[in-house]
């Protein structure tokens, strides 16, 4: 019986809230005029076609920031090859140093240390070593 009424609550609530929906947002779409309701957002970016410009003067507007646009993206593509330049460089400066360091010998301090060691445990195992 719980459960009858919880659903009937739920669909009473449900329903008020569509007709109060339906009531305010019917109201307020028809106090807008009806250009303005479909009316997309204008960007400052971009040329806008408005009442006092010509064809041809809207045809330049348009073209003008079609040359814009055009000089962007080269200046981006001239920095995406510097960078690339630049990445090429680094990355072969990073192979020739692993390069150099996997064919040089260790230097002597850690050649002395590993022999040192070795010293070391071979005296363990024998016991040479008192404490």
């Amino acid at each position: 019986m719980s459960r009858t009424k919880s659903l009937l609550a739920a669909g009473t609530f449900i329903g008020l809230v569509l007709i109060t929906i339906m009531a305010l947002g019917l109201g307020t779409l028809k106090a807008q005029p009806a250009g303005d309701a479909n009316a997309a957002p204008e960007s400052n970016a971009q040329p806008t076609a408005s009442n006092d410009l010509t064809d041809e003067e809207t045809i330049q507007a348009w073209k003008d920031y079609s040359t814009q646009l055009e000089q962007a993206v080269r200046a981006l593509q001239e920095r995406e090859r510097i960078y690339q330049e630049r990445l090429n460089t680094s990355n072969q400066t990073i192979v020739q140093l692993q390069d150099q360091i996997n064919t040089n010998p260790a230097p002597p301090f850690f050649r002395n240390s590993d022999e040192h060691e070795r010293q070391e445990h071979e005296g363990l195992e024998f016991g040479e070593f008192d404490d």
